[in-house]
């Protein structure tokens, strides 16, 4: 029996409730051969994640719904194939407890502060 690779969709796949911080996203990839996609709704990006296995994987730690570590639990538990980076991303610093959970589960911490420039947004992406 064979297994088929999921498609791998996008090379970047965001997930975050901030509209402010997709559309960052947006204007800072605009121009590039990136193939983007951004979920302010983490039960969309769910579902898109189960299908498809994008290169970088950016996760907002507080949503409505579902949270980020909830999203990547949800993730694991399907047996679906992370991103080759992971990151959990937060604007102010996670405590060490939930920064060992989002480590098992294969992210990342990181923060918000390190995304705030173009530059250092494409660095990161980069560097991943």
């Amino acid at each position: 029996m064979s297994h088929s690779l999921p498609d791998r969709g996008a090379d970047i796949v965001i997930v975050d409730d901030d509209l402010l911080t997709l559309e960052f996203a947006k204007r800072s990839l605009r121009g590039t051969a990136v193939k983007l996609s951004c979920f302010s709704d983490a039960l969309h990006a769910l579902d898109y994640l189960q299908q498809h296995t994008p290169r970088v994987l950016l996760v907002d730690h507080r949503m409505p719904c579902l949270d980020g570590l909830e999203l990547l639990q949800q993730l694991t538990d399907s047996n679906a194939v992370l991103a080759t980076s992971t990151f959990l991303c937060s604007g102010a610093a996670l405590p060490a407890k939930l920064c060992a959970r989002a480590t098992e589960l294969g992210a990342k911490p990181l923060l918000k502060d390190a995304l705030r420039s173009k530059t250092d947004f494409l660095e990161l992406l980069e560097s991943a």
